[in-house]
């Protein structure tokens, strides 16, 4: 992640965070976002997990609140019946709910 600084109108700095990332080598699978019961957002999170983004990366990249991305990951463990991220990035490959580009 890189900051950047504007100037303001006042003349003072405000500093942006803005995530630098190299693209993604996975995608959410199409076929999954018509077919599954999860939906585009708890994928696209699932998908982050799998790129290795940060509580707060997915927060500014899907503009929901960091506790309610910690509940979708907690939610989707559940119910796949992982215990970890890393278990659930496997679980989605699995399901074909994530592919390999």
């Amino acid at each position: 992640m890189a900051d950047l600084c504007y100037p303001d109108t006042n003349g003072d700095r405000i500093f942006t965070s803005v995530l630098v990332r190299n693209p993604m080598l996975t995608h959410v699978n199409p076929k999954a976002l018509r077919t599954s019961r999860y939906s585009e957002k708890e994928l696209e999170i699932v998908h982050m997990i799998a790129f290795e983004y940060d509580i707060t990366e997915m927060s500014l990249e899907s503009k929901l609140p960091e506790e309610e991305i910690l509940e979708i990951i907690r939610k989707m463990c559940r119910e796949l019946d992982v215990s970890c991220r890393s278990g659930l990035v496997r679980a989605a490959f699995e399901k074909g709910l994530l592919c390999l580009c």
